[in-house]
């Protein structure tokens, strides 16, 4: 059984606490009239500061920040404009990304960037992504939040399913995963029961199909805003082509057994051919 790393998720969840603040203070007292403006100086004050705890301390930083940061922005925009729909949204949000950043804080990931040649460097690109991606995932909600709805369509329907599937996948995977990293007996050990013996990231899964959601109701509602789909296809390139590949070579290098998991079981969605790339 895992112990409970009490310090790392204190450290984790102060500096969040600083970072987040600093963000919401800015937007308040800031003197500028382009809300936009106010909202990239903000996370981008917020995302300096946890670069440097994450200069300094080993603890993964930006897996919180991509999480937390969205749900700040938005639940800051649903305040100001006070709509019935605009809480709706970041209710939602706030409900799927929740567990995420619960299990994150319990079970804080330690990142050994000071060993890696250029670090530094590949820190500074690392945190920029993550400003960018936290942005881009939050402007969608955005303009859910301040769209004047009065009547939905098939495809927001359709659009709603989508997101509503895939915060279910993300809270239960999530859920089923704190349990296991509880009980496991070491840090490798695989986890294939419940959604995870039919997916090998089911939580990449569900949190990908969530914002994809979130992107197409605002796109049913308003067509005219699909640039802002660099958010969930930027999340979607992310993981399928850099953090599962590199999360999947660190399992089999660390557990011999990962590699029948992987012939077994789906990369991504249950619905394709098992694979171990």
């Amino acid at each position: 059984m895992v112990r409970f790393p009490f310090l790392r998720t204190l450290i984790l969840f102060l500096f969040l606490a600083i970072a987040m603040t600093s963000a919401i203070l800015l937007w308040i007292f800031l003197n500028i009239n382009d809300y936009l403006t106010k909202l990239l100086i903000g996370t981008a004050v917020a995302t300096l500061l946890l670069f440097i705890a994450e200069c300094v301390l080993p603890l993964d930083f930006s897996y919180l920040f991509e999480r937390v940061m969205p749900i700040t922005i938005v639940v800051y925009a649903a305040l100001l404009v006070k709509s019935g729909h605009g809480f709706g949204v970041a209710g939602c949000l706030s409900m799927g990304l929740t567990f995420p950043i619960i299990d994150a804080l319990l079970y804080p990931k330690l990142v050994g960037h000071r060993e890696a040649k250029n670090w530094f460097l590949k820190m500074i690109v690392r945190w920029l992504v993550s400003f960018i991606l936290s942005i881009s995932l939050s402007l969608p909600a955005l303009v859910l939040i301040d769209l004047s709805v009065k009547e939905i369509n098939l495809a927001t329907i359709f659009s709603l399913v989508i997101g509503f599937v895939g915060m279910v996948v993300l809270i239960i995977s999530t859920l089923q995963l704190s349990v296991f990293n509880h009980k496991r007996d070491h840090q490798y050990a695989i986890n294939n029961r419940g959604l995870w013996k039919v997916s090998r990231h089911p939580n990449y899964w569900g949190e990908m199909m969530f914002w994809w959601g979130i992107f197409l109701i605002m796109l049913s509602l308003d067509g005219s805003k699909w640039l802002l789909i660099l958010g969930p296809l930027m999340l979607f390139l992310l993981n399928q082509y850099y953090r599962i590949p590199k999360l999947e070579k660190e399992w089999v290098e660390h557990n011999a057994k990962y590699t029948l998991y992987q012939q077994e079981t789906n990369l991504l969605f249950p619905f394709t051919k098992p694979n171990n790339h």
